[in-house]
């Protein structure tokens, strides 16, 4: 049956618990004694006891308290499956784990382990002290599983044959006061380094302390320069909400100067053809101006003559009775022109359509001279053409006038 656990009561050497987890076992790590299934159980040899007490223990071991391990391993014999541990450091995990499922052909026999010559003669003197020690360790081995080697009955024996080279035991006696001169001596140099340390760290000390004062006084300063980047900060953030409101002004300026332009535009093509139609107006205004002065410059003329006519026909009056008629109609005429002409000085040429081409036409007609008439002079007659011809010319001009 494949055991799930190991447990040893002694610290494991660093390659053999791997080996035991490759092998599929877990380490049992309650402090109860009641361990579970078929958990392998793990022991040592005294002199191994000795030793890992010496390097792991945190207090001097008792014989007791070795009687008392080896009785723990002996009570688990036949519930558990115990075995040396010198006994699996022999096997790998392949092994161990053929071993533990009863795979193997022949038997894995494993050498004895070295027994170093100053523990060995430390424990023969234990051991002849106390035998029960020697007794608690044999009964272990006559019921543990050897996996297929024979047990330590002659431990006595292999302690012997390590106390008798002499050198080896002074090389162990004299092992540790080595060890404690080399550590004596590293202890001094220890000091001096120390020492050196010491003054070097005084030294850092100080240096520490004038860098951080100086670290104060940076720290102060970059607190400043922080509190002045914050007022700049503020500042630019002020200028970009500024410079954000001024932009929504300019788009607005933009907007509005846009729109009038686009007004302005259409005021200019406005004002062009305001222009435009001004000069048609100014040029047709000049042309009536001319027209005006030329017809001025007419009813002058004919107003000369008119007047002319008139003195004659007043002269012919008092020379020729039967002229009455004549003078009356040219009277009647003379007042007509003289409606019609300060209408058109006053420029109200067509507030009367009566005046117009038909009233003209028949002027001609009205101051023609009675040819039955013996007593009517060639000057007067002369005189009554001018004055029709007059007529005329100012009906002609009405009607350019009026078209």
């Amino acid at each position: 049956m494949l055991m799930r656990y190991w447990y040893s009561p002694l610290p494991l050497d660093k390659d053999l618990a791997p080996q035991l987890l490759a092998a599929g076992l877990t380490k049992f790590c309650t402090g109860s004694l009641d361990y579970p299934g078929d958990t392998l159980i793990l022991y040592e040899t005294p002199d191994a006891v000795l030793r890992s007490a010496r390097h792991h223990a945190k207090s001097m071991p008792t014989l007791q308290c070795m009687i008392d391990y080896y009785e723990h391993i002996q009570s688990c014999c036949g519930k558990h499956t115990v075995i040396a541990t010198w006994r699996l450091e022999a096997m790998n995990s392949h092994e161990i784990l053929a071993w533990l499922n009863n795979e193997n052909e022949q038997p894995l026999a494993s050498a004895y382990p070295a027994i170093d010559s100053v523990n060995a003669l430390v424990m023969q003197g234990i051991l002849k002290s106390e035998p029960r020690l020697l007794d608690a360790y044999l009964n272990v081995e006559l019921k543990a599983n050897l996996a297929g080697g024979e047990s330590d009955s002659e431990y006595l024996l292999r302690l012997d044959k390590s106390c008798i080279d002499a050198e080896e035991l002074i090389d162990c006696w004299w092992r540790p006061y080595g060890q404690i001169q080399s550590l004596t001596s590293e202890n001094e140099r220890q000091s001096l380094r120390t020492e050196v340390l010491e003054k070097s760290c005084r030294e850092t000390s100080e240096q520490a302390d004038l860098t951080l004062f100086q670290l104060h006084q940076l720290q102060e300063e970059l607190e400043n320069i922080i509190r002045d980047d914050q007022d700049k900060q503020k500042q630019i953030n002020g200028l970009k909400e500024q410079s954000s409101s001024q932009s929504a002004i300019l788009q607005n300026t933009e907007k509005a100067y846009s729109k009038l332009k686009k007004e302005c535009m259409a005021a200019n093509q406005g004002m062009e053809m305001s222009l435009r139609e001004t000069a048609k107006l100014k040029q047709e205004t000049w042309a009536k101006n001319n027209l005006i002065s030329q017809l001025r410059e007419d009813l002058d003329l004919t107003m000369s003559q008119l007047h002319l006519a008139q003195e004659e026909a007043e002269q012919a009056l008092h020379k020729a009775n039967n002229s009455c008629q004549l003078v009356a109609a040219q009277q009647q005429e003379l007042q007509r022109s003289q409606e019609m002409i300060s209408r058109l000085l006053t420029g109200n040429h067509s507030a009367e359509p009566s005046l117009s081409t038909e009233r003209m036409e028949n002027f001609p007609t009205v101051l023609t001279p009675d040819s039955t008439q013996d007593n009517t002079s060639l000057q007067q007659q002369a005189l009554l053409r001018t004055y029709a011809y007059s007529l005329q010319r100012a009906s002609a001009l009405l009607q350019r006038m009026n078209g």
